[in-house]
């Protein structure tokens, strides 16, 4: 019952496999494929949650746990907010022979219909026409055992959820049903699309540890490969890539090989999917993606709905589908099924669809602007770092920003106004161009190269610096009574096991180390061996009394590196390198800074350190450990 109203539902499902016994058993199996990503945003799992359907643990093939958008050699790393839940799934049984083929979203879904009181019928449906009673008379044939049966159903009212890839990648204006469906709708349209590059690649261990829990959203490709946006969603032992661009757009089925080698073989893709290009994709398929409005989809007892009349533009076109057979629900039990009734009930969310997809077109071409351009690529990178240091996540507008249009959450509208309210603005002039600038003279006066290196954000999030000194101060046997007076918290992710870490920190000091080898800035190792207690560095600076030394007073193998500062204006003070292990070979490497200015000796030299301290260039160490980071990190990562 629903409304009031007892409800006969039947759905006729041309791909359907009843597939073996393997211990999940759904009613219903669908082979085949959906062509789509498989992505599930959190605003998806959310609905359907309300209406009382949790996604299995059979049915998740990866837990989203961070975003990192990438352009132009820089990398915006984004958390999936606490409360929010992302997954990826696959939506039907292809790639043919992975495991549990047949457990997979659509089938899951069918089930849950089935077990709603819904009636499969596997069949592919050739005609619709109006009976002499102005019902949809549906007709349909299947085939069982080389044996073809045709049939018909009458219905009271008839959605068509046919999608626009009955060909894949085949025009829209050319699918079968179209002629049916004109019969019931003259004046329906279908939506403009685009042609997508759908494919599934195959992992190595390693790259299925490092990938797993992240999804990458790759903003720029190369002159030659015209990509303007594409995804890397892990599934398991697969990989679903998906590529949108001038290249895709143009290209014929002979063009698809090489499209995919060369995505493949760009230097940001192989530091994500190192052997990609050594293994075949095991799936590949070019299907339509909806980016316009059907017209007209709607008519007496009849509606058109998911990517055939309209979907949100590039983003979770599964909520879109969710959003308009809510409202289609909605229209038919309170206002009628009749065309006037549906217009007034279900056009509105299409509408509202189409009318964001305006706002998200805007931020798309901003989005293509920014990120291939690597002065203003850097910028925002700059800005969101900026931000991210100084404010909780709550205040970081941003952040927010990137992560709904990453992840399709919220609406354009909202998102298109977001950018431009003030303190956006502001956060991206000061706190992205002002010390974009100020970073780029100093990272020249230091003679940093980023030539042929990614930029990874490696400022700490701010609400994860309190619980991080704790743990390093306890480590250390409580450095500081109160918070220091100089501080600093760096971290970033590295694609190897800690002991390769360890190792590379080891030859911090060496005359022959390739990373935080800064001009003016000397760093030697006076006596001791790496990484073993009691061996001192001594920094050399361009003024002497800004000279110091490390002593490496603890050490905790592959885990921690302790070093106190003996003399100079921090004496007293530490350098903590913390490793911490998040997988079989990926590691999370953390710098803590932290040191009271000396207060000791003649009043003249008290009152030197105190204006020391007030025009102390502080940010010269983020510089300094970003490029560090980033080099160290590219190092560890060819090297193992």
């Amino acid at each position: 019952m629903n409304a009031g109203r007892a409800v006969d539902i039947r759905i006729i499902e041309r791909k359907r496999d009843k597939g073996p016994d393997d211990g999940f058993s759904p009613l219903v199996r669908r082979d085949g494929c959906n062509y789509c990503a498989g992505g599930l945003s959190p605003a998806l799992t959310r609905s359907l949650e309300n209406i009382g359907i949790s996604i299995p643990d059979e049915i998740i093939s990866g837990r989203i746990e961070t975003l990192t958008v990438n352009g132009h050699w820089k990398n915006i790393e984004l958390r999936v907010p606490q409360g929010s839940r992302m997954f990826s799934v696959f939506r039907g049984s292809r790639p043919r022979g992975r495991d549990n083929q047949y457990i997979n979203f659509d089938s899951f879904l069918l089930d849950r219909a089935v077990q709603a009181g819904a009636e499969i019928i596997n069949a592919a449906v050739f005609d619709i026409r109006y009976d002499g009673d102005g019902r949809p008379d549906v007709f349909f044939r299947s085939s069982q055992g080389g044996v073809t049966t045709k049939g018909s159903i009458k219905a009271d009212f008839l959605v068509i959820a046919a999608g626009v890839n009955q060909v894949p990648g085949g025009d829209p204006r050319q699918i079968p049903l179209l002629a049916p469906i004109r019969r019931l709708i003259p004046r329906f349209r279908p939506p403009r699309t685009r042609k997508a590059l759908i494919c599934e690649v195959e992992l190595d261990k390693d790259t299925e540890a490092f990938l797993e829990g992240n999804i990458y959203f790759i903003q720029y490709a190369s002159k030659e490969l015209k990509i303007e946006m594409s995804s890397l969603l892990p599934k398991k032992k697969h990989v679903t890539i998906v590529l949108l661009g001038k290249s895709i757009d143009g290209s014929e089925p002979a063009d698809i090989p090489s499209i995919i080698k060369s995505y493949l073989e760009l230097p940001q893709i192989k530091r994500i999917v190192p052997r990609g290009v050594d293994n075949l994709p095991v799936c590949i398929c070019s299907p339509n993606m909806t980016v316009g409005l059907a017209r007209k989809p709607c008519g007496d007892r009849v509606a058109v709905i998911g990517d055939l009349a309209v979907s949100r533009l590039y983003k979770d076109g599964i909520f879109s589908s969710f959003l308009m057979a809510e409202s289609l629900a909605a229209a038919l039990f309170q206002r009628g099924s009749d065309g006037r009734s549906l217009r007034k009930g279900y056009l509105p969310v299409i509408r509202k669809i189409r009318a964001d997809n305006s706002f998200g077109a805007a931020i798309f071409f901003l989005n293509r602007i920014i990120f291939s351009n690597p002065t203003l690529s850097r910028i925002l990178y700059q800005a969101v770092l900026s931000e991210r240091k100084k404010r909780y996540y709550r205040k970081r507008k941003l952040e927010k920003i990137l992560w709904a249009i990453a992840s399709g959450e919220g609406s354009y509208t909202r998102t298109f106004a977001s950018m431009f309210q003030p303190v956006t603005v502001a956060s991206i002039l000061v706190g992205g161009l002002l010390v974009t600038f100020r970073n780029f003279l100093t990272e020249k006066f230091f003679g940093l190269n980023w030539m042929g290196l990614s930029r990874f954000p490696t400022g700490i999030h701010r609400e994860d610096l309190d619980n991080k000194r704790a743990e390093f101060l306890q480590f250390t046997g409580g450095a500081f009574e109160r918070k220091p007076q100089f501080e600093s918290m760096y971290s970033i992710k590295i694609r190897s096991d800690a002991a390769d870490i360890f190792n590379g920190l080891g030859t911090f000091g060496d005359a022959d180390r390739r990373y935080f080898k800064p001009r003016f800035v000397n760093v030697n190792r006076i006596s001791g061996v790496g990484n073993e207690a009691g061996s001192v560095l001594q920094y050399k600076l361009p003024f002497r009394f800004m000279n110091f030394q490390l002593v490496l007073e603890k050490v905790k193998k592959n885990r921690y590196l302790v070093y106190r500062i003996r003399d100079g204006f921090g004496r007293g003070g530490i350098l903590v390198f913390n490793i911490e292990a998040k997988g079989e070979r990926t590691s999370i490497l953390s710098i803590y800074v932290a040191f009271d200015f000396d207060r000791e000796g003649s009043l003249p030299k008290r009152i030197f350190m105190f204006l020391f301290r007030v025009v102390f260039p502080g940010y010269i160490h983020d510089v300094l450990w970003n490029h560090s980071l980033c080099r160290l990190k590219s190092l560890v990562e060819t090297s193992s």
